[in-house]
């Protein structure tokens, strides 16, 4: 039995509540709690395809990881508070933890190579673009609003919207290659 996409949501889930309580009252960056407590929002669209089992959501749940895994690398190297450094560890280590069991749930949902749903595909990558995106925008917006309070919070927000980008540069790319592969496909003569 398959429990790897119980285990991907319930490791997500594990890391949407330590991001919330890392910044609101473990080990603020500001006294009083910060803005980065909402950065577990964006893990928050997936849980509902996570927990059903939705194939087509662990793909960009394994992109949408890793700014929160280069994050919790970086600060648990480089902040100077210990209790941040094992919020730090913990963030690391849950989003490494979700990030191999998408794999592992992508690995034995495999089934044999088949046609490509072309709009189906084509519009969950449309969707998750505009998401990026959505939250790329909010991200630019909220840096003059962490800079003035703290250049620490602002520096975070900075390397969280870079990851972001990184991801939604990935997604285009991914988007233009199953564009080629469908119109490749489609493009075969048909055998005698």
């Amino acid at each position: 039995m398959n429990h790897a996409h119980t285990r991907t949501a319930f490791f997500t889930t594990a890391l949407i509540v330590l991001c919330l309580i890392w910044e609101s009252i473990g080990a603020p960056l500001q006294t009083g709690g910060s803005w980065l407590a909402l950065k577990g929002i964006f893990l928050l669209p997936f849980l509902p395809a996570l927990w059903r089992g939705k194939r087509a959501y662990f793909i960009p749940l394994c992109l949408v990881l890793l700014p929160y895994a280069l994050e919790g690398a970086t600060r648990a190297y480089a902040d100077l508070s210990m209790n941040s450094r094992y919020f730090a560890g913990g963030e690391l280590l849950l989003s490494a933890l979700a990030f191999f069991y998408a794999c592992v749930f992508m690995k034995r949902t495999n089934t044999a190579v088949r046609a490509p749903r072309v709009r189906k595909a084509k519009s969950r990558l449309i969707f998750m673009l505009t998401a990026l995106i959505i939250i790329q925008v909010w991200l630019y917006a909220l840096r003059p609003l962490a800079g003035a309070s703290n250049p620490t919070e602002a520096t975070y927000l900075a390397v969280l919207h870079i990851g972001l980008a990184l991801t939604t540069g990935i997604l285009i790319f991914v988007y233009f290659m199953r564009l080629f592969q469908v119109s490749r496909h489609q493009s075969k003569p048909p055998a005698p």
